[in-house]
This record gives structure tokens, C-alpha cells and sequence, in this order.
């Protein structure tokens, strides 16, 4: 609380060191560290080094700022106060204790099942083999696919799906929850994915010498960690673990190396012997292992380039593998982490399904032969009806402002989807009132939209066209394709900031006369950007 450059005899001694950790597709990206690092120099304190900020979005993570800077660090303790620090590297042959104790137990065997009430409704009753499950506190559910259509061209490069979901009963007695809560434009669905079959298959391979049916006992080996919530109760098999739990599609992050070559090494754990041949071997992978933890090229260029997954990973150390134990798995492997989707449909009181629009996430790689799959978007394309998933409606960060304040909506690609809602709710039914006419009471709407082909990835075409004759003098659609057909009405290819450009009039009488609202939705940062910079200059 000392003002600026008067900093009392503590801070003006204080030598400080500070790194954040952020994602820079946010637009206050590491705020809280740079406003730390910016108050504590007001106040007198000296910066011992610059300012590291750590970014999700970097090749490596942020191993990519934090591993420059803890040698930093080092270097500066070791130098100023004559202090070794057990750094990178330099503390890898420490033993460490198992994360959980995992033990083998007898238990029959249980599996999912599912009957029919009297009301015809299909009750998932969740056993040991059912889907991942989270504790009701944690607000998942289990919801049933109704619907999975692809909306892209069958022979357009992207696959599209609209999947339509409805919650699923778990109970006979209860079958309720039948509807969904309400939720508002901008809110998302969190799924919980599972991992492929065959990725599964390809590494119990891989693991061959532990068995994958039988039921395991997890339970707390340090006080400080108490095992997870969400396993099964009558014990996990490790098939379930590797098709529900852990993240085996992921790229391996630096501390998996490092975890490994600790397993490799019998570094705390009871090994068998080798033959001098496979010893040898044994050490060319420890020596490889090595080398990605404290070279982060070399990790680099073995991992991130090609997003080489855990699975194919462990493949390659074969040897180094077959020393993992079932007490390892929580320190080597992280759990599957929930993926986001904006819900594409109107979240009335009542509410009996919901759209999502998902982009299925498949690609070829230079560097592997095999596609590089995303692992949610995957999961969900492959999820015919009738298939339960695991999921969670949560708030998103989409604020929308009042019915009768005009908005501009840019949403290229699947970023159109929460506009779907958002544009419902606006003009179809306003404050609730359903004794209105269409759009009454309502401002203006302007809705860029840009995609590739108007006849191959048009998502919501039919919706669109019908609100905008619904809607004349409320709603508005402009439209951008970088690859118009001759019959489309565009004759050159156009991307959505040109569009913006050509009807600079309209968006600034919006947003500069009518005290209008701008909405950026997708995933594309550098669309983002460029359309602040569009509205600065109009």
C-alpha cells in the first residue's frame, strides 16, 4: 500500500523473481502477473530477471517459459547466495512414492445394463464397466444421443456433426431428470470423452504383461491425496481405466519423460532382471528418455510436431514399458479432461434436448502415418443413437446484452453455433412474452457468417434464410465464402473482414449511433484481432 517509488526499506531490499501462467487466446492474457510484476516495481522492489509468462498456447506448453526461467532462478540463488538448487535434471534419480496404492481385488464381474420402464423410457443403470461418472456435487450427468447427422458435404474435406443429446434417467425409481435445466445463449456443454477401442487394444499390447480385467482397489497412499471420486465402486479394471479415465490420445508432456525413465530405471520399485541384451536396449531407452527431459528440441521434434499421442509413445519404449506397474499409472498418465462445446439451440424452461455443432478433429501428419484424431470430437462422431455420454452444463463466458441494444455477431465457421440460440431468443420470443409478434421489441441483428462452400459447409442454412423473411427489419445475414460457386451470388472468393468492410456503414450506424454490442465467437484469435482493427478504422 506504499505509493509509487516510495518503497520502505523492505521492498527497496526485495529482489523478486515472477512468472504466470496463462493461455493466450484470452484477451487478458497473464493480467494478474503483469499487474503483480508492474505494482511490485512501483513500489521499489528490483526484478531479479524479466518477467516470464508461461502460455498453453506455446509448441511445448508452458514448459516452454518455465524451463528457461527455473534455470534462471537457479543460476541467480547459486550465484547471489551461494545456494545449489536441485533443478532440471539434476534431481531425477530421486526416489518418489506411488501417487495411490493400487491393489488387485477379487469381485464379480459388472457390467451396464439397460431395461425399459413402464413409461418406455430407457433407464442406463451405471456399473463397474459403464461410463466415467463424476460425483452428482460436481453437476455431470449422463445424457443419450437422440440425433447425429453430418452437416458438411459427404465429400467436403471437413466432417461437421449436429448431435442433439437429452438427459438420460440412471434410476427406475426416479427416471427424472428427463429435462435439462435452463440455459442461456453462450452456455456450453462439457463432455467427458472416452478413449478409442482400438487405441485402447493397441496399448494393452503394449502393456501385455499387466491384466486388463481384473478389479483394482485404489486408495490413499499419502494423506494429502485421496484417490479419485469418480472410479467405479466395485473396483476399475485396467481396461477401464485406459478407455474412460486416463488421457491416452494427449501429446506427453516433459514430466511423463521424466516419470518413465524413473519407472525404466526401478528408481523406488522392485524390478525384474533383464538379459544383457534387453539391459542394453533398456539402456539406449533410459539414455533417450533422458535426453527429452532436459533438451526441450529434442521434445520438440519427437513430440509436439508430430502430436505424437501417450499410446504411440510407450510403443516406442517397449522395453521401459514392461517395467510400468499398476501403482505407477496415476503418476504417469493424467485423467481425461471434460471438452467444451457452445450449445447451438434455445435453452427454454422445459427444455427436452439441445444441439451442439461439432467439428470431427481429423488430420494427416507429415511426420506420422497414422491420422492425428482429436480425441472429444472423435468420440462424439462415432456415438450413434442411443449412445450414453457423460456430460455437464456449465455457464460461458458469452454476455449477452438486452433484446433492445443492437448487435453484431461474428461467428465464422462452427463460431456460428451459440448465434443459433443467442438469434432465437432475440427476435423469436422476447422477455418470455409469447403474445407478441415475431421480433417485437427487439433491435437489429447483423450476422457475419463465413465458411468455405455455400452448398458443402453452410451450417444453419435453412434457419437463417427463414428468420431473415421472418425477420426483414430486424435481421440481417451477411455471408462470405472463400469458395463461391457460380450460382451462389458471389462470383470471387471473400472472407468475413471483407464482408465487414463492404457494410462498414451498417456496422458503424449499429454500434456508433445505436450504442450497439459486438460479439466475436470462435476459436480463430487472429479473426479476432483483425475485426477490432476493421471497427477502429471504420
Amino acid at each position: 500500500n506504499n505509493p509509487p517509488g516510495n518503497g520502505d526499506s523492505t521492498t527497496a531490499r526485495l529482489r523478486f523473481c515472477l512468472i504466470g501462467f496463462g493461455d493466450s487466446s484470452y484477451l487478458q492474457y497473464n493480467f494478474v502477473a503483469k499487474k503483480l510484476h508492474r505494482r511490485l516495481c512501483l513500489l521499489g522492489a528490483n526484478s531479479a530477471c524479466p518477467l516470464a509468462l508461461a502460455n498453453d498456447q506455446d509448441e511445448l506448453g508452458p514448459d516452454q517459459a518455465f524451463l528457461p526461467f527455473a534455470e534462471t532462478v537457479s543460476a541467480l540463488l547459486t550465484d547471489t547466495f551461494s545456494v545449489r538448487c536441485a533443478c532440471i535434471g539434476s534431481c531425477l534419480d530421486a526416489p518418489l512414492p506411488p501417487l495411490y496404492r493400487v491393489d488387485a481385488i477379487a469381485a464379480e464381474k459388472s457390467t451396464d445394463s439397460t431395461h425399459t420402464t413402464a413409461a418406455n423410457q430407457v433407464v442406463v443403470v451405471v456399473g463397474a464397466d459403464g461410463p466415467r461418472l463424476p460425483p452428482p456435487e460436481t453437476g455431470y450427468q449422463l445424457a443419450r444421443i437422440v440425433a447425429n447427422k453430418r452437416v458438411t458435404a459427404e465429400d467436403h474435406f471437413q466432417d461437421t456433426r449436429l448431435i442433439t443429446l437429452s438427459p438420460a434417467p440412471t434410476s427406475a425409481e426416479s427416471p427424472s431428470p428427463t429435462l435439462w435445466p435452463p440455459f442461456q445463449p453462450g452456455d456450453v456443454l462439457q463432455v467427458l470423452p472416452s478413449n478409442s477401442q482400438s487405441a485402447v487394444s493397441s496399448l494393452l499390447s503394449t502393456l501385455s504383461h499387466l491384466d486388463p480385467e481384473t478389479r483394482l482397489r485404489v486408495s490413499q497412499s499419502d494423506p494429502n491425496f485421496p484417490p479419485p471420486p469418480d472410479l467405479p465402486p466395485a473396483g476399475p479394471t485396467l481396461r477401464w481405466l485406459l478407455t474412460n479415465y486416463f488421457d491416452i490420445s494427449c501429446v506427453p508432456r516433459r514430466s511423463f519423460f521424466e516419470t518413465l525413465r524413473r519407472i525404466a530405471m526401478g528408481i523406488g520399485d522392485e524390478v525384474a532382471t533383464t538379459t544383457e541384451e534387453d539391459s542394453s536396449r533398456l539402456d539406449m531407452e533410459i539414455e533417450r528418455l533422458g535426453e527429452f527431459v532436459r533438451d526441450v528440441d529434442e521434445l520438440a521434434a519427437y513430440c509436439n510436431r508430430p502430436r505424437r499421442t501417450v499410446a504411440e509413445t510407450l510403443r516406442d519404449f517397449p522395453l521401459s514399458a514392461s517395467r510400468i506397474r499398476l501403482s505407477r499409472l496415476f503418476d504417469l498418465l493424467r485423467p481425461i479432461q471434460p471438452r467444451s462445446f457452445s450449445i447451438a439451440s434455445l435453452g427454454q424452461s422445459g427444455c427436452s434436448s439441445l444441439d451442439l455443432l461439432v467439428a470431427v478433429v481429423r488430420y494427416k501428419s507429415k511426420l506420422m502415418s497414422e491420422p492425428r484424431l482429436g480425441l472429444c470430437s472423435n468420440y462424439l462422431a462415432s456415438a450413434g443413437p442411443g449412445s450414453v455420454v457423460t456430460v455437464r452444463l456449465q455457464r460461458g463466458t458469452l454476455r449477452v446484452p438486452p433484446v433492445d441494444v443492437p448487435l453484431v455477431l461474428v461467428g465464422p465457421g462452427t463460431g456460428i453455433a451459440p448465434f443459433r440460440g443467442l438469434v432465437q431468443q432475440r427476435h423469436g420470443v422476447v422477455n418470455g412474452q409469447g403474445d407478441e409478434a415475431p421480433g417485437a421489441g427487439s433491435a437489429q441483428t447483423l450476422v457475419f457468417f463465413g465458411c468455405r462452400h455455400p452448398e458443402k459447409d453452410f451450417y444453419f442454412q435453412s434457419d437463417w434464410l427463414e428468420w431473415s423473411r421472418l425477420w426483414p427489419d430486424k435481421f440481417q445475414l451477411a455471408t462470405a465464402f472463400s469458395r463461391p460457386t457460380s450460382d451462389s451470388g458471389q462470383q470471387t472468393k471473400c472472407y468475413v473482414q471483407d464482408r465487414i468492410r463492404e457494410l462498414g456503414a451498417d456496422v458503424a450506424k449499429l454500434l456508433l449511433l445505436g450504442g450497439g454490442a459486438v460479439i466475436v465467437a470462435g476459436s480463430s484469435g487472429a479473426m479476432r484481432a483483425r475485426f477490432y482493427q476493421l471497427c477502429r478504422l471504420l
